[in-house]
């Protein structure tokens, strides 16, 4: 990876989107996602948070799948509906629905 798009990565919005994963892992394994995710950013990239294990080592030695190509396929469908969306120049959403408001009740009268 060249200097000018690891520099990208890091200081764009995406890398926020990338760690994203990493911090929920985290946290569904009952530890606190931005200290892992600060930990693993002083790391080599090589290394991460097992969160089998609660150990920060090589992922893929221990055997843990590819977060690389998870977060790539997030983004590139990110892109693609963004994409979809400015071709379309519209998006269909439900409109919410107020509650009516209910009638008045009248003194002397039965509902």
């Amino acid at each position: 990876m060249g200097t000018f798009t690891f520099y990208f990565f890091v200081n764009s919005e995406f890398s926020q989107v990338l760690l994203a994963p990493a911090k929920s892992i985290a946290s569904n394994a009952g530890v606190d996602g931005e200290i892992v995710v600060e930990k693993t950013r002083t790391c080599n990239w090589q290394t991460g948070y097992n969160a089998m294990t609660g150990r920060y080592e090589d992922l893929l030695c221990a055997g843990v799948a590819d977060p690389c190509q998870v977060s790539r396929c997030a983004l590139q469908n990110a892109v693609s509906i963004a994409g979809v969306v400015l071709i379309t120049q519209a998006v269909l959403v439900e409109k919410i629905k107020k509650p009516k408001p209910a009638m008045p009740h009248v003194p002397g009268k039965t509902p």
